[in-house]
């Protein structure tokens, strides 16, 4: 079970908000050329929706981790890339990244 800090990249988008993410550990990863290696790139299934205010606002995640190669298609402007991942998370608690006092 961890706590990890990063940024959400939907796979799919929802007006009520979304359940499956990318976890990438800077902005615009995965959405420029290279992405990071798999070892740097979370696969997210959230049990509940969770909405952002924007992809460019740091989280926290929390769940149990697994380890395990596998690779999720993400849609892009121009196409879609199949993004290789090193990790995945399910039933995880996600809120807005604050510091601590």
């Amino acid at each position: 079970h961890i706590r990890m800090p990063g940024y959400l990249l939907p796979l799919e988008f929802s007006e009520t908000g979304d359940t499956d993410f990318l976890l990438v550990p800077y902005v615009g990863a995965c959405v420029h050329v290279p992405p990071p290696p798999p070892n740097q790139i979370v696969y997210v299934e959230a049990v509940k929706a969770f909405q952002s205010d924007s992809r460019f606002e740091p989280v926290w995640i929390e769940g149990v981790m697994r380890v395990g190669n596998t690779s999720k298609e993400l849609f892009l402007v121009d196409g879609s890339s199949d993004i290789q991942i090193g990790y995945s998370m399910k039933s995880v608690k996600i809120e807005k990244y604050r510091k601590a006092p």
